[in-house]
């Protein structure tokens, strides 16, 4: 529990401070597609991850309205996209520590 902590709405962050040079395991996210060849999907999408390198050779890439500006990326032999139910992957959280 956070003795000063505060809940904060924001209504945009910076992408920039997401750390994407580590290698990502698969991830899983709730969202509305807005880039790639399921645009308009809505609800979880996996399995995607931060890295193209992580993707393998052959991917496609993913933007959510939620998230703008960050890119997912996912194997092309594969994917669920806006499905209703999750998958139990690691779901994709933005943090905010300051």
């Amino acid at each position: 529990m956070y003795t000063n902590g505060r809940i904060e709405i924001v209504t945009t962050f910076d992408d920039s401070l997401i750390d994407v040079t580590s290698a990502s395991s698969g991830l899983e996210v709730s969202g509305t597609v807005s880039v790639g060849p399921f645009k308009g999907a809505s609800g979880n999408t996996h399995t995607v991850y931060l890295r193209a390198a992580d993707a393998g050779a052959d991917f496609h890439e993913h933007q959510f309205h939620e998230l703008p500006g960050l890119t997912f990326y996912m194997p092309a032999d594969q994917g669920y996209h806006g499905a209703t139910n999750s998958s139990g992957q690691t779901k994709f959280k933005t943090k905010s520590h300051y």
